[in-house]
């Protein structure tokens, strides 16, 4: 027997799901931020255990693959850190990047760290001036002179025609030589993106270098522990385009939200081809993750904005909201009316004030141990013991001039309320009266009847493993490369778009690329992404997909099309055709029994005796009238008053109203 293991690293918890296509375990260990890798391999060794192996080793010995989601170049980006790069462009863009950014978009790169040097490419792609040596390593010396510690090269036409940046590139290696200590990490804005318009290759390019040198050390200590513990298998790190690949094939850029992305992607593998809405909630420690899922696949944004920079990549059209369980409240004007959650976060340290490690803020879990929904043995499978009085004095601190529970209950209410105001502004052209709200992550079983009262929705639905649900979104994903072509000014005449010579060279590298990670090319399955030009200066281009053969010759299109860009995915499938409504879970590690105890369901309401079940103890079919809550190892579920729970025979779980 093989399995499969599937890491989701959040901003406080680590995620684990791990499967041997009959069976699934989960984990879930705290985040290590000081260093991602402690996290990521005490998850994997949690997981073995959990399967019944006598150590790490055991496990990786039989694994047929390892994926790993990462929010390290979420966070860095989101936090302005990273490399401090020096960008070498020419007068046009010079201009647009040292503009003063908007106001709360960090800038890509110092006014002061960008250098211009004389090149040309003409409208054709001709070389009509090259870069001259002396002046490019002129550039070069100054901007490192002035601190920047790593360089990127963007090139007006360098999409249609490289040949400058690759002078550039030839030149600073033989001014800073790859083999001496002196070198200079160099980026071409053409290896990142193959977008025609310079702006959105440059800021692709940019956000990719900040994070590449953080990103790549992060990951080869991961592959690297893995070696050291005979793991024959590759690390597959997951994409924010739905696939995943080794760490020689990943850029920096491609993780972004690849979490995220992730239970995005696990969403619409479960709703499959129903005709529902699936809003897709996932409410960790850090962050809710926001989704509408209306199809078997996610809805793509032609050029996605990352930390309010438009990138040239589709990306999943997800939202992330800063508000989880460690999201801090605070009081606007000095009112307990007015509070607000979030953005800022306790993290995995100092965590909770509940957590005992050092926090003082009153957020979320303070709250809701304050209300009752949380028991102070029970939280995290009785690993993370809760001090209530903690939580009551970090709450009395936002409030001295209210009743705890009173500021608590109005904590709770404000995530509720802040979320269902993202899922309504974010729902245009989405019927949300019919919709089916997912319950994901660590909280969302806890908020979500609340979440769906607020918007008149009647119906919730929460999977055994949606706790973990980021990790099970990665097990749903194959190894996927893409491959960038420019088509800016191609249009399509006699029905077809001819797949000429740019098509056969990226198939070509598809193929080659696969071969050499030890795959075999004639398994690679191929879909044509193809952006269509917007119809109006300024509108959004959508995104057509079509599957292709290696050798195919065309693909037919309406008459007039004026296409921009093509995406080839490259897709070999490694997640195999198992449903998860086949998979059973494997017995929890423990069963604990539970009791009634006092929770505050309303803002002004007293707290009501409250039945407490234990989710493992629930026989299938069980039906259980609200209020109550049902406690499973490492969640809450919270099922209000006037709301019914269902327990099915495969472990999926309902709320109605």
């Amino acid at each position: 027997m093989s399995f499969s293991a599937n890491i989701d690293t959040g901003g406080t918890f680590t995620d684990g799901y791990f499967t041997d296509g009959e069976r699934y375990w989960l984990a879930k260990v705290e985040t290590t931020p000081h260093d991602f890798t402690v996290g990521f391999l005490a998850c994997l060794g949690e997981g073995a255990k959990r399967m019944g192996f006598a150590d790490l080793g055991g496990l990786l010995r039989r694994c047929y693959v390892i994926r790993f989601c990462t929010t390290l170049t979420t966070n860095a980006l989101v936090q302005g850190r990273g490399t401090r790069l020096g960008l070498i462009t020419s007068r046009g863009l010079a201009d647009e990047f040292g503009a003063v950014a908007a106001p709360g978009v960090p800038a890509l790169v110092e006014p002061g760290l960008i250098a211009v040097i004389d090149e040309e490419i003409d409208a054709a792609g001709a070389v009509v001036a090259k870069p001259r040596p002396e002046k490019v390593v002129q550039a070069a010396r100054a901007l490192l002179g002035r601190g920047a510690r790593a360089l990127v090269v963007a090139l007006p036409g360098s999409a249609r025609e490289p040949a400058n940046e690759r002078e550039v590139q030839r030149i600073l290696d033989a001014e800073y030589p790859p083999h001496l200590l002196g070198h200079v990490p160099v980026t071409l804005s053409h290896q990142v993106s193959r977008r025609p318009e310079d702006a959105l290759r440059a800021t692709a390019a940019l956000l990719n270098a900040r994070v590449h040198s953080l990103l790549a050390r992060s990951l080869r200590e991961a592959t690297d522990a893995l070696r050291e513990r005979f793991c024959s298998r590759p690390l597959l790190v997951v994409h924010a385009d739905g696939g995943c690949a080794r760490v020689a094939k990943t850029r920096a850029l491609d993780t972004y939200a690849s979490g995220p992305a992730a239970v995005v992607h696990g969403a619409a593998k479960l709703r499959g081809n129903r005709s529902e809405t699936y809003i897709a909630l996932d409410i960790g420690g850090t962050t809710t993750d926001l989704a509408f899922v209306t199809g078997p696949t996610p809805r793509l944004l032609p050029k996605g904005d990352i930390c309010g920079h438009r990138v040239g990549q589709p990306l999943p059209e997800i939202w992330s909201l800063g508000l989880g369980g460690g999201s801090i409240a605070r009081r606007a004007q000095g009112k307990l009316g007015n509070l607000c959650v979030g953005p800022e976060s306790t993290g995995a340290l100092p965590g909770p004030a509940c957590f005992d490690l050092g926090g003082v803020d009153a957020t979320v879990t303070d709250a809701c141990l304050a209300l009752g929904f949380f028991a102070p043995d029970g939280f995290f499978g009785g690993r993370r013991r809760l001090r209530a009085d903690l939580a009551r004095r970090a709450l009395a601190r936002l409030a001295p001039d209210a009743e705890p529970s009173r500021t608590a209950a109005a904590i709770k209410e404000t995530l509720e309320e802040q979320v269902a105001v993202a899922i309504r502004s974010h729902g245009d052209g989405v019927d949300l009266a019919g919709a089916r709200l997912l319950a994901l992550g660590g909280g969302g079983g806890l908020h979500a009847a609340s979440i769906a009262a607020k918007l008149g929705l009647h119906d919730v639905d929460i999977f055994p493993f949606s706790p973990a649900f980021g990790a099970f979104g990665a097990s749903t994903l194959d190894v996927v490369h893409v491959y960038q072509a420019s088509l800016a000014g191609q249009g399509v005449t006699d029905g077809s778009l001819p797949l000429g010579a740019w098509f056969r060279e990226i198939v070509a590298a598809a193929r080659r690329d696969v071969e050499d990670e030890g795959f075999a090319a004639s398994d690679l399955a191929f879909e044509l992404a193809l952006e269509h030009a917007a119809a109006e200066p300024g509108g959004i281009p959508a995104i057509t997909r079509h599957a292709v053969g290696a050798q195919q010759e065309f693909v037919s299109l309406p008459d007039g099309t004026a296409l921009q860009m093509a995406w080839l995915r490259a897709c070999l499938a490694i997640s195999g055709d198992t449903k998860p409504t086949d998979l059973t879970a494997a017995p929890p590690s423990a069963s604990q029994a539970r009791a009634a105890r006092k929770v505050g369901w309303a803002p002004g309401e007293r707290q009501r005796t409250t039945a407490v079940f234990c989710l493992e103890a629930l026989a299938a079919e069980a039906r259980l009238p609200g209020p109550c809550l049902v406690e499973s190892e490492f969640a809450t579920l919270a099922v209000p008053p006037g709301w019914t729970f269902t327990l099915e025979s495969n472990g999926w779980m309902h709320l109605h109203a």
